[in-house]
């Protein structure tokens, strides 16, 4: 940040559990100067029901002690995850979208596929399936900012071992 002259503008990372993102916002939570971006997992897009937006399209309720966004069926019965994430957040992560400290937006499995091999092949870097969504939403986000705006994006990486599981996306 000594670099830049100042704090990021956006901070922009994935959603899964949600850890990943608190990690990143929890010094600029208040700060308005910042805003704060989490997205999630749309998988085979939102209308297929094989996605893990559960702040995009899940329902508030009790989990484990704690209120948080879940994805439940007609009854109430939480649904199995899609994609990347557990199908719920944590309680710090419902609290920032209704507080609306942060947003939340989504990417196709499809998009962070395309967005993993554009960071594999300029960088020689290999982002791990979840952070892929968040830079997937970079192509949506930056040319909606003026430049010489400030943004950071959270990327894990993937694990050596998991990089078989990565072969079949070309």
């Amino acid at each position: 940040m000594e670099k830049w002259g100042g704090r990021p503008d956006i901070l922009v990372a994935c959603i899964g559990s949600g850890s990943i993102a608190l990690g990143l916002f929890h010094e600029f939570i208040k700060d308005e100067d910042v805003r704060l971006i989490g997205v999630e997992a749309a998988g085979f897009g939102l209308d297929s029901g094989k996605h893990v937006a559960t702040l995009t399209r899940g329902d508030v309720d009790l989990y484990h002690g704690a209120m948080r966004n879940l994805l439940q069926d007609e009854e109430g019965q939480i649904l199995g995850p899609h994609s990347i994430g557990v199908g719920y957040v944590g309680p710090e992560v419902s609290f920032l979208k209704e507080t609306g400290w942060a947003e939340f937006h989504t990417a196709t499995d499809e998009a962070a596929v395309a967005a993993y091999l554009r960071l594999c092949h300029l960088e020689g870097i290999f982002p791990a399936l979840e952070a892929s969504h968040a830079l997937a939403f970079l192509e949506k986000l930056c040319p909606t900012l003026p430049n010489g705006t400030k943004v950071v994006v959270n990327i894990s990486v993937v694990e050596i071992k998991m990089l078989p599981l990565y072969s079949n996306t070309n």
